[in-house]
């Protein structure tokens, strides 16, 4: 059993909740909360976290070049900016993310990024979706939702998987995310 207590929040854990568990938990009316996130690490398998912050910009259409023999077309809305950090599984700050959220051109919500090490070396690309948590009344909190997608290596293939939660204040465009990423490994159950 693990008993975690910040503030107003409290609340006890079974080792087997902790294997996979999200949660966001609010803690007043202004936005302020706890966001916590854990997952198993199987022996000799690679797993750390990402978290940061995001924010909401104007709306901003990107269309594909016109040419003398096609028009052209729109390929996505650009919505949010997002910068963080790539937590190593040693839990030691391993890099940073960058990137956006939008849509693309059938209407899905995509994010896109790449994440660099600490020397700002390229690691990769950052490429996924994301949606909104529809149990939250957006009348009375602020905005969260889920986020997955993969990580592709310099090389251009797909190395492993991320997946997390955000928030965002309704009022400002504000927002945090939080999440973890993993290699593709062999997974026991």
């Amino acid at each position: 059993m693990v008993h975690f207590k910040a503030g107003a929040y409290e609340h006890s854990f079974t080792l087997e909740e902790l294997a996979a568990f999200q949660e966001n938990h609010w803690v007043d009316r202004c936005g302020n909360g706890i966001m916590i996130s854990s997952r198993l690490r199987p022996f000799g398998c690679q797993k750390g976290y990402l978290f940061g912050a995001w924010k909401a910009i104007e709306p901003d259409t990107i269309y594909s070049e016109a040419t003398d023999s096609t028009e052209a077309e729109m390929r996505g809305v650009l919505l949010g900016l997002y910068r963080g950090v790539w937590m190593g599984d040693n839990g030691m700050a391993a890099g940073f993310v960058k990137g956006f959220a939008g849509t693309n051109s059938e209407g899905e919500n995509v994010i896109y990024g790449k994440f660099i090490d600490l020397e700002g070396r390229f690691k990769g690309f950052l490429r996924g979706r994301y949606g909104f948590d529809p149990s939250v009344d957006l009348a009375a909190y602020p905005s969260t939702g889920w986020f997955d997608g993969v990580w592709i290596g310099k090389d251009l293939g797909i190395k492993g998987t991320l997946a997390g939660r955000w928030i965002t204040d309704v009022e400002t465009g504000q927002g945090f995310f939080h999440g973890n990423w993993g290699f593709n490994c062999l997974e026991i159950d």
